[in-house]
């Protein structure tokens, strides 16, 4: 699949200067604008009367902080001249080469994009694919990998035959995927041949994350955590806890020692219901989804294991690893001896298999107890 194209400089500018007021529009910049602005304005005028600066000083950082405040609003409004100095430093670089502006050539093949400009050639392999936004005319196209970040704007009009920007984003998406699986080829999704009972579900990386907050929230209502150890923790915590509050410790360092020490004897149960729970979320969804925006999994019971696997993982335990299941909702969360806990997302077409693991997974306790 090939396309040609060129792009005019002003054609290009035109666009940064679009691509730079969307990003003002994001919720970083506007936090910086508010801190740079109202918030060191703020804090300058409260030390002030805090402190009762007088004199010299008084004058220098309200000065200091006016001319802050008139900087970053140069900066918030001077998008044009932005956008020429990127362009200027870009060019300088050889980031943009003199061919850039001469007609360009894409081409897509095996799961690799491909930019011919001149004598440049880019290659771009499909499986660093971030996605693609519309910029006015243009579309950019987003890769990154590892810390690289790379961007391409390619005029719009150029996907027209194979159904606009819609139909490029579907047709990267699809080669993103093939390209990440094809490095999974090896291994192979191999599920066991004779199963007693079987689930399939996919999973977004929204839906894994919330389904992994859920999940670990859940196994409190479960006997898993409910341990001796677990206990003394939350009692010592308690302890000291009540110490601090009630004033029996005359020394500060030991005041501060005993939160301390209560932080991390709860350290678990804090995680678990703050907002940390959602960055450990993330960061076993990015391992497992492993660049994939999609992921079909399956649950698989044997005579004596519990198989969970799907495009980029396979893991088998053994049954009597298997501590308790719980089903909320559209969710149903196995609870393993180590502590993990495997998801299961149900919906209407896999709910009555997900149901016969489940009943088979509780059957074993009964019959162990």
């Amino acid at each position: 699949m090939g396309f040609t194209f060129k792009i005019s400089e002003e054609q290009y500018l035109s666009t940064l200067r679009m691509f730079l007021r969307l990003k003002r529009r994001g919720i970083p910049n506007i936090l910086i604008l508010f801190f740079m602005t109202v918030g060191q304005a703020g804090l300058v005028a409260w030390n002030i009367v805090r402190l009762d600066i007088q004199g010299t000083p008084r004058v220098m950082l309200i000065v200091l902080s006016a001319l802050i405040c008139l900087l970053q609003a140069f900066y918030q409004t001077s998008i044009g001249l932005r956008a020429r100095i990127q362009l200027k430093k870009s060019m300088a670089s050889g980031k943009i080469s003199k061919d850039f502006w001469n007609m360009q050539n894409l081409t897509i093949k095996d799961d690799v994009l491909t930019l011919r400009c001149g004598k440049s050639r880019l290659t771009y392999d499909c499986a660093y694919y971030r996605g693609a936004w519309r910029v006015g005319d243009m579309l950019l196209l987003d890769f990154k990998r590892g810390e690289d970040v790379h961007q391409l704007f390619v005029p719009a009009s150029v996907f027209d035959n194979m159904g606009g920007t819609e139909g490029i984003e579907k047709y990267l998406a699809e080669a993103k995927r093939n390209s990440i699986l094809a490095g999974f080829a090896g291994n192979g999704w191999k599920r066991p041949e004779q199963a007693k009972c079987s689930v399939e579900y996919s999973y977004t990386k929204k839906n894994f994350a919330r389904d992994y907050v859920r999940s670990a929230r859940l196994g409190y209502l479960t006997r898993i955590p409910w341990s001796i150890g677990s206990i003394a923790k939350i009692a010592g915590a308690a302890f000291l806890m009540y110490n601090v509050i009630a004033g029996n410790f005359d020394s500060t360092a030991f005041v501060w020692f005993a939160v301390l020490a209560s932080i991390l004897l709860l350290y678990r149960y804090i995680a678990t219901y703050t907002p940390l729970i959602r960055l450990m979320a993330k960061k076993n969804t990015e391992s497992i989804f492993a660049g994939l925006d999609v992921i079909r999994c399956a649950v698989d019971i044997t005579d004596d294991e519990l198989v969970f696997s799907g495009d980029t993982f396979y893991n088998a335990v053994r049954l009597s690893s298997v501590c308790e299941v719980k089903e909320k909702e559209d969710m149903a969360a196995i609870y393993l001896k180590d502590s993990t806990a495997i998801t299961i997302a149900i919906d209407s077409e896999n709910r009555s298999d997900a149901a016969r693991c489940l009943e088979q997974l509780a059957s074993l306790h009964r019959i162990s107890g």
